[in-house]
């Protein structure tokens, strides 16, 4: 690549690739980290029907899963025992009274077929089974066998683990590139080889104040359970904004925090520009000032134009710098003869360093005479005090 320089901020090169300013979409690849959580709206609480004392878990562990119509726990409950009387007795009068009956034991959490054999239960079995109407996994567990609840009160937490939520974190740099709907791929460090596809969900609007991030969620089908709760995953997403006016990036060059490139005015002659950038993507920038639609941007060897450059604008200060004043210039034998003197003045400096006053005098005896017109001030006399020598 051959050129010569024109002595402005246009250059005359040949043979520099060059690329037109055009439209076209902005592409941008986004990599996330994240983690599975259960979906927040499956999300429920399993309250005791009836008041009394836990006498039994069937499951208690957080992990373990609830069905419905599978043993929950036994209860001790003097409400549920007066109830199951009360059906007893409405068995014979029937009408609106076991219809009453019959709704209470229901609320207080019994099934159909559990009312149904309350008459041939034996009286010395006060206890009653409380199955699920549920389906999810336990997250938290809040009772333990022989604590007493009351009507109404937390069991468990539970959600559904067939449908879970993947939550990564994205800096506000590339929020606008990210839009519900778009096709994220989401991989497990945990489950290699496999990927999941799913869609943006959600994008949260509130910031986090301190780690400047934005939360995005992207809705995770799970019905084989596969994706574990609390698990690292990591996403990608591969975004493409409207087509909007581009460059490619190796055609910007930065001089601090001012990006300028390099545009072909006429036939091999190229002129420094500087440009307003916007969204950066993959292997483009986003051009809002500066350049135009159509213009002809160099793409590479823009580095060897910009020192080219540099190199002449130097040149141009240095033809602009004011000669030296002719006092302040030196004859050749000056130059000579004030080395000499500053060679000695070294050696008197030493001495006086190592608190040598005989090797400073010795010094000062062998000090060349400066030369005239050169040194302002004639050097001291010998001392007979290191102190009065310095001062």
């Amino acid at each position: 690549m051959e050129g010569v320089y024109t002595g402005t901020r246009t250059l005359k090169f040949t043979s520099i690739p060059c690329t037109e300013a055009r439209r076209q979409p902005l592409i941008k690849t986004l990599r996330f980290s994240g983690i599975i959580a259960e979906d927040e709206t499956t999300r429920a609480v399993v309250c005791s029907p009836v008041e009394g004392r836990i006498e039994g878990l069937s499951m208690s562990c957080e992990g373990d899963e609830i069905r419905p119509r599978r043993p929950l726990m036994t209860i001790l409950s003097s409400n549920l025992t007066a109830a199951a009387n009360e059906y007893k007795a409405a068995l014979e009068k029937g009408g609106t009274e076991l219809d009453v009956a019959v709704k209470k034991l229901t609320r207080y959490g019994l099934l159909s077929e559990q009312i149904t054999a309350i008459p041939s239960r034996p009286e010395d079995k006060p206890f009653f089974g409380i199955v699920a109407h549920q389906t999810g996994t336990i997250l938290k567990n809040h009772v333990r066998e022989g604590q007493y609840v009351r009507e109404g009160e937390p069991l468990f937490d539970i959600a559904d683990f067939t449908r879970m939520w993947c939550t990564f974190t994205t800096y506000d740099q590339d929020i606008p590139f990210i839009q519900p709907g778009q096709i994220v791929r989401v991989t497990l460090p945990s489950l290699p080889g496999e990927s999941f596809v799913s869609r943006v969900d959600f994008i949260n609007p509130i910031m986090d104040g301190s780690s400047r991030t934005a939360r995005v969620r992207v809705v995770l089908e799970n019905p084989d359970r596969k994706l574990k709760y609390n698990s690292f995953a990591q996403a990608v997403l591969e975004a493409t904004a409207p087509e909007v006016l581009c460059l490619p990036r190796s055609s910007v060059l930065w001089s601090g925090s001012v990006p300028r490139v390099y545009v072909e005015k006429d036939r091999h002659e190229y002129r420094a520009q500087m440009v307003k950038l916007g969204r950066a993507g993959d292997a483009l920038w986003e051009v809002l000032e500066g350049v135009k639609e159509g213009d002809r941007v160099v793409v590479a060897g823009n580095m060897l134009l910009d020192s080219q450059a540099q190199l002449d604008e130097m040149s141009a200060e240095s033809q602009l710098t004011e000669p030296l004043p002719q006092e302040m210039s030196m004859s050749e034998n000056s130059h000579y003869a004030v080395n000499l003197y500053l060679q000695g003045v070294s050696r008197v400096n030493a001495s006086l360093a190592n608190d040598d006053l005989s090797a400073a005098n010795e010094a000062l005896k062998n000090l060349p005479l400066p030369p005239d017109g050169e040194i302002k001030h004639s050097p001291p006399l010998p001392a007979t005090n290191i102190l009065e020598l310095r001062m």
